[in-house]
């Protein structure tokens, strides 16, 4: 299937993305930060791997981003993810700056993983 390359994250959405990841748990986060930035390192080896971005966010879009219940519908937004994941690879160091934001984690929430 083909995947249009089109979502650029405007400052909005990154903020708005941001705001989100502030609020995963310590450790959820803590993976997450490390994934993206193998993802991005990989991506930076497209030459020799053939693992483009946007090769590497369709394998791992449906995996990182996958609803609580498929449906049909839910696979129509398959691109949709894909984009968030390129978007999320691309901008990874605005995303995940080396200084992970705290302001709405719970104590309580750093028991999940």
């Amino acid at each position: 299937y083909v995947v249009e390359h089109d979502l650029v994250l405007s400052s909005t959405h990154l903020a708005a993305l941001r705001e989100l990841l502030a609020a995963v748990p310590a450790r959820n986060y803590a993976v997450a930060r490390v994934l993206f930035a193998l993802l991005r390192r990989v991506a930076s080896e497209s030459a020799v791997n053939r693992m483009s971005v946007m090769n590497i966010a369709i394998v791992f879009g449906p995996l990182c981003l996958y609803p609580r219940q498929e449906s049909f519908e839910t696979t129509l937004n398959i691109p949709g993810v894909t984009g968030v994941i390129d978007a999320m690879i691309e901008r990874c160091d605005e995303l995940f700056p080396e200084q992970q934001p705290t302001t709405k984690r719970a104590a309580a929430n750093d028991t999940t993983i």
